[in-house]
């Protein structure tokens, strides 16, 4: 199974979650799961999005890479 690190989480964020868990009476891992389970079905079926076109641009400035 795969995992996830949020970072910079506003503290008022973390709190609202935490009276979300409490309320819901599941830990916070719980509650996050259930967050992220539910906006996942809000997602498009794949069929449906359309593929991103990538495009390159030149910066300007060069980097030599060394090989070890």
């Amino acid at each position: 199974m795969s995992s996830l690190h949020v970072g910079n989480v506003k503290p008022a964020t973390l709190e609202g979650l935490r009276r979300l868990a409490r309320i819901h009476h599941r830990p916070m891992q719980g509650e996050l799961h259930a967050i992220i389970d539910q906006a996942a079905q809000l997602a498009p079926p794949a069929e449906e999005v359309l593929p991103l076109d990538l495009v390159s641009v030149k910066t300007g400035r060069t980097v030599i890479m060394e090989q070890r």
